[in-house]
């Protein structure tokens, strides 16, 4: 795993950082569940052919984590 300095160098530099293993497998299930019981009609869904976007996510798809 890289160090809180790693990913604070690639933010810097890039602009992101990917942090590996975030979600256990039992989380990413839940996550899942709940996106598929989201309302995908509302103008905060984008879906084409190749791309499915979700704007201000937790607030559509996970409120308890507000």
């Amino acid at each position: 795993m890289e160090s809180i300095s790693f990913h604070k160098n690639n933010i810097s530099d890039n602009g992101f950082t990917v942090i590996e293993s975030v979600y256990n497998a039992e989380e990413i299930t839940a996550i899942l569940a709940e996106i598929g019981r989201a309302n995908t009609d509302k103008s905060t869904f984008r879906k084409t052919n190749d791309l499915f976007a979700i704007r201000q996510f937790l607030k559509k798809c996970l409120p308890l984590a507000q």
